[in-house]
């Protein structure tokens, strides 16, 4: 493990290079830290991981070549991940809530969520737009990199190519694809 901090608050993880390892950064029960502007490729598992972890904030990173991108488990709440780059590993949210997700590139495995109240904006999946909605009604979606709907009814999803995306979740009441 490169980095690990247990119970830690207010340490700011900045400028680094975390390679070669099972699991590059992880916070375990961890509040209040930054971890920012690192370069976090060819780690065996996570990169990036947060568990029962809250108030943290993760942005411009740059992310390649792992198992899996960021990732956050257990009550991970209140956390901003913001303008990171993560090729081949995606962003899983699992059994966590209330995190800001917001203006990140995401190439070759996009976002897999478990559980609605997650804000999600304005993030690409191999240059396309990753759509995320939570109780959206009567939408027409005709573009996207991926989808992924919270208590969703009545959406069409129109023409879409949807390629290395890893997962699409649809969690809707009525949802009709028309090609």
């Amino acid at each position: 493990m490169g980095i690990y901090l247990h119970s830690t608050h207010e340490v700011v993880i900045a400028d680094n290079v975390i390679k070669d390892d099972r699991e590059g950064t992880y916070l375990y029960n961890s509040t209040n830290n930054h971890i920012l502007n690192n370069i976090v490729p060819d780690n065996e598992y996570f990169p990036i991981q947060l568990f029962s972890s809250t108030l943290n904030n993760l942005i411009n990173n740059t992310i390649s070549h792992n198992c899996i991108g960021i990732y956050f488990y257990r009550y991970s709440a209140e956390n901003i991940v913001e303008h990171n780059k993560i090729k081949e590993g995606g962003l899983f949210i699992v059994d966590s809530t209330d995190n800001k997700v917001l203006d990140n590139i995401l190439e070759y495995r996009g976002l897999y969520v478990t559980d609605p109240g997650n804000k999600i904006k304005n993030n690409t999946l191999n240059g396309k737009q990753l759509i995320y909605l939570e109780g959206a009604t009567d939408k027409v979606i005709e573009d996207a990199g991926q989808l992924i709907l919270f208590q969703c009814s009545n959406i069409t999803l129109r023409n879409l190519r949807i390629q290395i995306a890893g997962v699409a979740v649809f969690y809707g009441i009525r949802i009709l694809a028309e090609y």
